[in-house]
C-alpha cells in the first residue's frame, strides 16, 4: 500500500499529493482544498479522505454527481490508476512511485477475439442500400423508409440552419 497519494487534475497541469489522514475538499468555490474552475463542477463537490492506501471518495450533494472509474458514488473508494470525475473533470489517482496500474484490466488472447463485422457501410453513401434487394422484402421496406427519414430529416435540418432570425426561422419551421 502506498503511504501516499497523487491527484493529478487533466488538463490543469494541477497537482496535489495526500498523505495518510489527510481529507481535502474538492469543488469550485477558492475555499475549497483543490479549487477547479469548471462550471460543471459544484461549490463543495466532495471530500476525499487518505487513509490505509485507499481514498474515500464522498460526494457532497453535488449537482453533477462523483464517479469513480465511471460509476456514480456517494461514499465510495479510489485507488491508484482510478479516476475520478467531478462534472466534467478528470483527477487520476496516481501511487508516487508508479507502480499502480488499474485494478479492473482485463487481458484476452489475441486467438480468442474475432471481428463480428461483416461489412463496413459508408453512412453517406446510400449505395449500400441498392444492394440489399437480395434480402428479404421486409429487411428493404424498412432501409428504404429509413433512407426516406433520413433525407427528410437533412433537408429539415438546412432548412432551419439556414434562418437568419426568428421570423425565418418561424417561416422555415412552417415549411
Amino acid at each position: 500500500m502506498p503511504d501516499r497519494i497523487v491527484l493529478v487534475v487533466r488538463n490543469a497541469d494541477r497537482t496535489i499529493s495526500l498523505g495518510p489522514g489527510q481529507i481535502i475538499i474538492v469543488g469550485r468555490t477558492a475555499q475549497c482544498d483543490l479549487h477547479l474552475d469548471d462550471p460543471s463542477v459544484s461549490r463543495r463537490h466532495c471530500s476525499i479522505a487518505f487513509d490505509n492506501g485507499l481514498l474515500r471518495v464522498q460526494d457532497l450533494q453535488s449537482a453533477n454527481g462523483t464517479f469513480v472509474n465511471e460509476r456514480p458514488t456517494t461514499d465510495g473508494t479510489a485507488r491508484p490508476g482510478d479516476l475520478l470525475r467531478l462534472g466534467t473533470a478528470i483527477i487520476e489517482v496516481r501511487d508516487p512511485a508508479g507502480s499502480a496500474q488499474p485494478l479492473d484490466t482485463t487481458y484476452f488472447e489475441d486467438s480468442a477475439i474475432e471481428s463480428v463485422i461483416e461489412r463496413r457501410i459508408e453512412p453517406s453513401s446510400f449505395a449500400w442500400l441498392a444492394g440489399a434487394e437480395n434480402a428479404a422484402a421486409p429487411e428493404l421496406a424498412l432501409l428504404k423508409r429509413a433512407q426516406r427519414h433520413l433525407s427528410t430529416l437533412h433537408r429539415v435540418s438546412e432548412l432551419l440552419a439556414g434562418a437568419r432570425d426568428i421570423d425565418h426561422l418561424a417561416d422555415a419551421t412552417l415549411r
